[in-house]
Order: C-alpha cells, then sequence, then structure tokens
C-alpha cells in the first residue's frame, strides 16, 4: 500500500482527534481506526467500500464501545458510595447511643483547654464504643488535638469517619464529613453534655449531626457546625452538591441538596433542601417545631446536569474524522487496481 499525503494528513488529524477525545487511550484507538481502513481500502477499493454498508454499522459499534470504556459507572459508584456513608453514619449513632447509656448524658462537643480554647472532639470521646479503645489510649488529653503526639493519630482514622468520595485525595484521608450540630438550643451545646431528658423536641425530632462534604475537617478537630451553618446547608441545596455524581462521558449530573440527617433516636434519613424553618425543626432540642414525620418524602431533590461539550465536540471532530475515507480520498487504491476493479478480491 503506497500512502500520499492526504493519507498522512489524515492520521495525523486522526490521532490528533483521537487524543483530544479519549486521551492517551486515543493513541490505541486511531492505530485501529488506520488498521481498519487499510484493511478495506486493500479490498475492491470504490465499488465494494461504497456499496458495503458494514462500515457505517462496524464503526458506530466501535465508538459506543469506546464510550463504555472510557465513562466511569457513575450511577453504580454514586449507590455504593451512598450506602457506605450511610452505614457509617449508622456506627456513629449507635456509638453515641451507647455513650449515653454508660454516662447519662451524651458527649460535650468539646473539652476546652486552659486557655478556653476548644482542644479535644466528641469523635475522640466514643473512641471506645467504635472499637477503637487502642486508639483511644493513644491519644493524649494533657495536650490540644494538634499537639506532637495527637497529630500523628490523624493518619488513624477510624473507618467509620471517613467519607467514600475522600478515597484516594491524600489531602482529604484524615478528614470527616460528619459534623455534630452545636450551639445553644442544639444536642451539642458545646462544654456542657446534653442530657435526654432536655431533649423536649423528642429524639426521633432532634438531629445529632449531619453529613456536611464541603465543610470536613480532621477527624480529632474539635470543630463542627453551629445552628446558622448547618441551617444553612440543609435550606441551600448548592451547600450540598454530593461529589459522588452520576459521571458520564458527555455529561455530570449531581443530586443537589440531599444528604443524610442522623437524629438523636439513632434513625437516618436523607433530605432534600429544606425550607429555614423546617431545617431548625431537626436541629434544635426545645424550639417547639413541628418536624415533618418523612423527611425525604416530603423535600425536593434538585437533579442538575452538566454537559461535557470538550468532550462532545471533540468526540465529534474524531467521528467526522474516522469516516473520511468513507469519501474514497484518503487511502488511495492499492497498486494495479483502478476504480471499480474487483479483480484483487478474486485473486
Amino acid at each position: 500500500m503506497r500512502f500520499r499525503i492526504p493519507t498522512l494528513l489524515w492520521t495525523t488529524a486522526l490521532i490528533a482527534a483521537s487524543l483530544a477525545a479519549f486521551g492517551t487511550v486515543g493513541v490505541l484507538v486511531a492505530a485501529f481506526v488506520v488498521a481498519y481502513w487499510t484493511y478495506h481500502s486493500r479490498r475492491a477499493w470504490r465499488s465494494r467500500m461504497r456499496a458495503s454498508l458494514a462500515p457505517l454499522v462496524q464503526i458506530p459499534i466501535l465508538l459506543l464501545l469506546i464510550i463504555l470504556f472510557v465513562s466511569p459507572l457513575g450511577n453504580v459508584k454514586l449507590t455504593v458510595q451512598r450506602s457506605v456513608s450511610r452505614n457509617h453514619c449508622k456506627q456513629i449513632a449507635l456509638a453515641l447511643l451507647l455513650f449515653n447509656e454508660d454516662h447519662g448524658e451524651l458527649p460535650p462537643a468539646y473539652f476546652l483547654d486552659a486557655s478556653g480554647n476548644p482542644a479535644h472532639s466528641w469523635r475522640v470521646l466514643i473512641l471506645p464504643y467504635l472499637d477503637e479503645q487502642a486508639l483511644y489510649d493513644a491519644y493524649d488529653f494533657d495536650e490540644p488535638w494538634d499537639g506532637p503526639n495527637n497529630i500523628k493519630l490523624l493518619q488513624s482514622m477510624p473507618r467509620v469517619y471517613g467519607d467514600p468520595n475522600f478515597a484516594g485525595d491524600k489531602a482529604l484521608d484524615t478528614h470527616t464529613a460528619f459534623l455534630a450540630i452545636t450551639g445553644e438550643g442544639a444536642a451539642f451545646p458545646g462544654q456542657q453534655p446534653m442530657k435526654y431528658s432536655d431533649i423536649v423536641d423528642g429524639p426521633a425530632n432532634t438531629a445529632l449531626f449531619i453529613e456536611a462534604r464541603g465543610h470536613a475537617v480532621p477527624w480529632t478537630q474539635p470543630q463542627d457546625l453551629d445552628l446558622e451553618q448547618a441551617a444553612k446547608i440543609l435550606s441551600d441545596p448548592r451547600a450540598r452538591r454530593e461529589s459522588a455524581s452520576n459521571v458520564g462521558y458527555f455529561s455530570r449530573s449531581y443530586w443537589l441538596g440531599e444528604g443524610i440527617v442522623c437524629f438523636a433516636d439513632g434513625h437516618q434519613a436523607r433530605t432534600g433542601a429544606l425550607t429555614h424553618e423546617k431545617a431548625r425543626a431537626l436541629l434544635t432540642v426545645a424550639g417547639d417545631e413541628e418536624a415533618d414525620d418523612n423527611p425525604r418524602g416530603s423535600y425536593s431533590n434538585w437533579w442538575v446536569s452538566q454537559r461535557h461539550w470538550r468532550n462532545i465536540l471533540s468526540f465529534g471532530l474524531f467521528t467526522l474524522i474516522a469516516l473520511l475515507p468513507l469519501g474514497s480520498i484518503v487511502f488511495p487504491p492499492p497498486d494495479g487496481v483502478k476504480v471499480g476493479d474487483d479483480s484483487s478480491s478474486q485473486n
């Protein structure tokens, strides 16, 4: 087979378009397309190329397989990560309930040091109830959470404090998104522990902590959310976009305003974007608000899609260039084969 300048230009353009559309794997894709057309060019040239519908069927199938290969399984990933997050939430809630059974009260949100600054988090206090007694014993309450000994324990974060969305991100592998509701009127008022008898609205109507990925903190740090911060997160769907979304090659979709809320009786619910009033009803212990009996079913979820225009345009360009040989202008007929001559296919 002899190549002409149009053939070389086409091959160069195909490789460039394939790299833009598929990344480094585009080199293999381009090689396959070139091999495909090279094979067909050696058969009876134009009479067979124009008469056969095979390329019109085979090329789209190939491109579809490529898309499926390069696109992650977004729906499956999202479902699995949500399940993992909910299971972690259940274990933390159970640890808080067990702590309450032993001490007659919930743990304080934090302990203060001699200077009056928060030094230790409730997440450290419940470690024995998460089967992390050794980690609890290794923690030094005589120094702050970021002291020389305790800072080393960040790398030993219990699995239940982790978020599957942070997997592989070294900057967040010591962070937790499960944050307590703190301040006056909340289940974690501060350094003073809360008794269940003080939860006037009832444990089933009062949130202990929520999942707030955009506000993740080092797991030992005595930092959580105050009432207003939490109410804003629950009532603003943009503040709680799922990082584990349905990711496709041509688009990416997000659930807005959906996350886990864990209540004082241990049950969890996924809520949509609440009104500010309903958010406070879930977050306060004695506000006399009427919390909804079905937070997930009555609150709206927002489904937002974002187009990957770069992928759409680059894939369209790749498809156009890949199908260009159908016009019989790229590959010349094999040596000795005239246009419309079927002799090569008969030999």
